[in-house]
C-alpha cells in the first residue's frame, strides 16, 4: 500500500485558499454546544483521510468513519464543488437492545454507537468474530486503510483537469497553485489502491470469472459502472470509543462503508451514494434495532442562519437556507445551495409476497423499510441534543430514532410537536415535514417553530432485529441543488428534482429522460400547458405519456399523450422529443406530473418528472406609488434614493380567487423583507393595503431599477422580476439614509 501524500498540514495553504476563492473558512469553524472531541481519540496520520469529488458535490471521509468534516475540523461537504460549505458533519448512527453481551458496564440493555461529533467506531474489520462463548477480535487499526479507484486513472495524465482539481481538492489549494508531483501523487495512490484493492474484505468488485470469490488480477475493483468509488471499514469494539460517544458499551458490529459517484452533468452528477453495511459478529442477537441513515449537522453556508426539513414522499431530509443571500456562497457569486439526503434502500425485514432489494439482487419474501421517522434540533431551542460521554446519551438517542424527543425516558417518551401547518400542535413523527416552496404544512421557521440558525437532523430506519452472523445494509444519497437564477427556495425545488431523478435511477443507472413544461395564458379563465420529454437517448419507444395530478387539494387528474411527430410542438419528428399541448381551466393549486414510457421491451415510469406546474396566471402588481423616499421628494424613483413603493395586488385568474399573497424581496437594501397580504381576492379582483410596500434602493445610473422577489399564493411559488422607471437626480453631499427600517413584514 502507497502511503498517500497530502499536504493538508500546513496553515498557510487554508490562508491561500481563502484568499483565492473568497471562502470564509475560518469564520465557518463554528462552536459547538458542549466538548465534541473525544475523551480517547487515535492519532490520524496523512493518509487516513480522502476525499469524494468526482462530480458537483465533494466532500471528506476519515477511515475511522468521521465523514464531512475536513482534516483540521471545518465543515467538510461542499456544493457545487470548488464553492462553498453545505455540510458540517454527518454519520451513521445505530441504536438497539443487547440482553446478552461479551461487553458488561451498561445499566440498561439499550447500546448506540457510529459516528457524530465523537466517533464511536475504530478503523478495520473484525478479525475473528464472536461466538456465545468468545469475544470478537478486531484486526489491527494501523493496517487498515481508505481505499479509493477511479474506473479511467489508467487514461488519465498529471495534465488532466481531472487530476489537476483532485489534487486541489486533497491540498486544499486552488488548482493552480496544483503543482506535477502533487498531480502524480494523486495518480500513484489511484493505481495503488486498484493494484491493493481489499476484495477479500468485502470491497465491492466485478466478478470477471463468475465464481463468486475475489482473484486479484482477474477480478476488477469497482460498483454499479461507478467512475469512482471509495471503500472502507469499521468496527465498534473499542469500549473508549462507543462509551466516550453516548455512553454505551460495544455490540460488536463490523460496519463496511462504499461510496460511489459518476462524473455527469445530469442529476447522477449532482450526488453521492452511499452504502453501509452492518454485519453482527458479536456472538449475540441485537434486538429492535434502529439506524439512523444519517445524522447530519448541515451548516448552508454561514451556519447562524438555516434551515431543515424533510419529505415523506422522497423519504429524504435537507437542509436550506433561511434567507435568498448568504454571505459564503455570495463571494462565489452564488445564491444559497440545499443539500440532502435520501434513503434509496432500508433494512429487509420478513415480508410474505413482497421482496426486496439487497446487494442489487431481488430476495423474494421481505420488505425495504422506509424512512420511519425524522428527528432535528436547533441551536438555542427547546430540545437538546444527546448528551455526550453518558448512558442519557444512549437512551435519547433511542427515543429519537423512535421518532421522539431526544429525552431519556424509554417508558413515557414525549413526540415531536408540529410547528405549523393544518395539524400544528399535534404529535408527529416527521417534523418540518411541510413544503417550503408553498408554505403548505410544518416549515421551519413558521409558527411555533424556531427561526432561522443551526440546525441538526436525522433520518431514521427500523425496527428490525439483527441476528449474530446476520448482515443489514442500507444505500442513501447525499445530493445537492441550486439555481444560480433562483434564491434559497428554488435551491429546495433542484434539490428534490435531483433527488427524485435519483431515486428514478436507483438501484441500476440508467438514462433518465429530460422534462420541461411551459405555461401560457390566453385569457383569464384558462391556461394552456406544453409539456415536452426528451427521450432521444432511448431506444425503442412506442409511446409516452404525462400524468398530472395536484400536488395540494382535490382537483381533477388530467393525463397527456405525447407524440415524436413534429405536429405537436414536439420539435421535429423522429428526433426523440417527444411532446403535445393541452388546454385546461385555470386550477387553484399547483400540479406534478409523471412520465410513462413504453418501448420495446418494458414499460418505464419517471416520477414527479414535472413538479410545481401553475395552471392560473400570477397576481399582478399595479398603481405603484412612491410614499416615502429619502431624497428628491418628487414623488419619484431617483438616482441612490432609498424608497417605499407601495403597489396594489391584482388577481388575474377569473375562476379562483386568491387566499393569501407571501412576497419575499431580495433587492439589495432590502434585508429580506416579508411583505404578506392575508385576505382574500375575489377572481378579477384588486386589493390595496398600506402594508403593500416594497423597500428598495435605487442604483447610481440607467434608466430603470430592476429588483426580483418570490411571489407565493395558494401554494403556488416563483420568482418574478420586476422594473420601475428611474428619474435623473444628483443628491447633495449631506444627503443620507433616515429610513432605519431593517424588514418589514405586513
Amino acid at each position: 500500500m502507497v502511503r498517500r501524500m497530502f499536504f493538508w498540514r500546513t496553515l498557510a495553504l487554508f490562508l491561500i485558499l481563502g484568499i483565492f476563492t473568497g471562502s470564509p473558512l475560518f469564520a465557518q469553524k463554528k462552536p459547538l454546544p458542549y466538548d465534541a472531541r473525544n475523551v480517547v481519540e487515535a492519532t490520524m496520520e496523512d493518509d487516513d483521510y480522502t476525499v469524494w469529488n468526482v462530480n458537483n458535490i465533494a466532500g471528506w471521509i476519515r477511515k475511522d468513519g468521521q465523514s464531512a468534516h475536513t482534516p483540521d475540523d471545518y465543515f467538510g461537504a461542499f456544493y457545487p464543488r470548488l464553492t462553498a460549505g453545505v455540510v458540517y458533519q454527518d454519520g451513521l448512527v445505530w441504536g438497539g437492545k443487547v440482553t446478552q453481551s461479551h461487553f458488561s458496564g451498561n445499566p440498561g440493555s439499550y447500546r448506540v454507537g457510529g459516528q457524530t461529533y465523537r466517533i464511536g467506531t475504530i478503523p478495520g474489520h473484525i478479525a475473528i468474530a464472536g461466538t456465545p462463548a468468545t469475544p470478537p477480535v478486531p484486526s489491527n487499526p494501523d493496517q487498515a486503510f481508505i481505499y479509493r479507484i477511479r474506473a479511467d486513472w489508467q487514461w488519465l495524465s498529471i495534465n488532466d483537469p481531472k487530476i489537476i482539481n483532485d489534487a486541489a481538492d486533497l491540498n486544499m489549494i486552488p488548482p493552480s497553485q496544483v503543482t506535477p508531483a502533487m498531480a502524480q501523487a494523486v495518480l500513484d495512490d489511484y493505481q495503488a489502491d486498484w493494484n491493493n484493492w481489499p476484495g477479500q474484505l468485502g470491497a465491492p468488485y466485478y466478478d470477471l470469472n463468475n465464481n463468486g470469490q475475489w482473484d486479484p488480477g482477474v477480478d476488477e475493483p469497482g460498483l454499479q459502472n461507478a467512475d469512482q468509488v471509495i471503500w472502507l471499514v469499521v468496527n465498534d469494539l473499542d469500549a473508549d470509543a462507543t462509551t466516550a460517544m453516548y455512553g454505551s458499551q460495544p455490540i460488536g458490529l463490523e460496519v463496511q462503508v462504499t461510496m460511489w459517484g459518476y462524473d455527469s452533468e445530469s442529476s447522477l452528477g449532482q450526488a453521492v451514494f452511499q452504502r453501509y453495511r452492518l454485519i453482527n459478529k458479536s456472538g449475540f442477537a441485537v434486538d429492535s434495532m434502529f439506524i439512523a441513515a444519517k445524522w447530519v449537522d448541515p451548516d448552508i453556508g454561514v451556519y447562524t442562519n438555516d434551515f431543515a426539513g424533510c419529505d415523506l414522499a422522497l423519504n429524504s431530509g435537507f437542509g436550506y437556507n433561511a434567507f435568498s443571500t448568504d454571505p459564503d456562497f455570495q463571494a462565489f457569486g452564488l445564491p444559497p445551495a440545499a443539500v440532502g439526503y435520501t434513503l434509496l434502500q432500508g433494512p429487509i425485514v420478513p415480508s410474505p409476497g413482497d421482496s426486496a432489494w439487497f446487494d442489487f439482487r431481488r430476495i423474494a419474501g421481505y420488505r425495504n423499510l422506509p424512512m420511519t421517522s425524522f428527528g432535528y434540533y436547533a441551536a438555542g431551542g427547546s430540545i437538546s441534543p444527546p448528551a455526550l460521554g453518558i448512558y442519557d446519551g444512549t437512551l435519547e438517542w433511542y427515543n429519537m430514532l423512535n421518532g421522539y424527543l431526544p429525552d431519556a425516558d424509554t417508558v413515557n417518551p414525549s413526540p415531536y410537536i408540529a410547528g405549523s401547518g393544518p395539524n400544528a400542535g399535534q404529535p408527529t413523527r416527521y417534523p418540518l415535514s411541510g413544503d417550503p416552496l408553498s408554505g403548505f404544512g410544518d416549515v421551519d421557521g413558521q409558527g411555533a417553530n424556531q427561526p432561522p440558525g443551526d440546525r441538526v437532523m436525522s433520518l431514521h430506519t427500523g425496527p428490525f432485529t439483527l441476528q449474530n452472523g446476520d448482515t443489514q445494509e442500507v444505500v442513501l444519497a447525499v445530493a445537492g441543488g441550486i439555481d444560480p437564477a433562483g434564491d434559497h427556495l428554488s435551491a429546495v425545488a433542484k434539490l428534490k428534482a435531483h433527488i427524485q431523478a435519483v431515486r428514478n435511477l436507483y438501484p441500476e443507472p440508467a438514462v433518465l429522460p429530460r422534462g420541461s413544461f411551459y405555461v401560457t395564458h390566453p385569457n383569464g379563465t384558462s391556461s394552456e400547458l406544453r409539456v415536452r420529454a426528451d427521450l432521444s437517448k432511448f431506444t425503442g419507444v412506442n409511446t409516452a405519456e404525462a400524468s398530472f395530478s395536484p400536488e395540494f387539494g382535490s382537483e381533477p387528474e388530467f393525463s397527456l399523450q405525447l407524440y415524436d411527430d413534429g405536429a405537436h410542438q414536439d420539435s421535429l419528428s423522429g428526433d426523440g422529443i417527444w411532446g403535445n399541448t393541452i388546454s385546461l381551466d385555470n386550477r387553484r393549486y399547483p400540479y406534478q406530473g409523471d412520465l410513462s414510457v413504453q418501448t420495446a421491451s418494458d414499460l418505464l415510469l419517471f416520477e414527479r418528472l414535472y413538479t410545481q406546474v401553475r395552471l392560473r396566471p400570477l397576481p399582478g402588481f399595479t398603481n405603484w406609488q412612491v410614499v416615502w423616499e429619502n431624497g428628491q421628494q418628487d414623488s419619484s424613483i431617483n438616482y441612490q434614493e432609498r424608497v417605499l413603493l407601495r403597489f396594489d395586488i391584482e388577481n388575474r385568474d377569473l375562476i379562483n380567487s386568491i387566499g393569501e399573497v407571501h412576497i419575499n424581496n431580495f433587492a439589495p437594501g432590502a434585508n429580506n423583507q416579508v411583505i404578506e397580504y392575508n385576505q382574500s381576492i375575489p377572481p378579477g379582483g384588486t386589493a390595496g393595503d398600506e402594508a403593500l410596500y416594497f423597500i428598495l434602493q435605487a442604483p447610481a445610473s440607467g434608466d430603470s431599477l430592476s429588483f426580483s422577489c418570490r411571489v407565493g399564493f395558494d401554494y403556488n411559488s416563483q420568482v418574478i422580476t420586476l422594473k420601475r422607471p428611474l428619474t435623473t437626480w444628483t443628491p447633495s453631499p449631506i444627503w443620507g439614509d433616515t429610513l432605519g427600517v431593517s424588514s418589514v413584514r405586513g
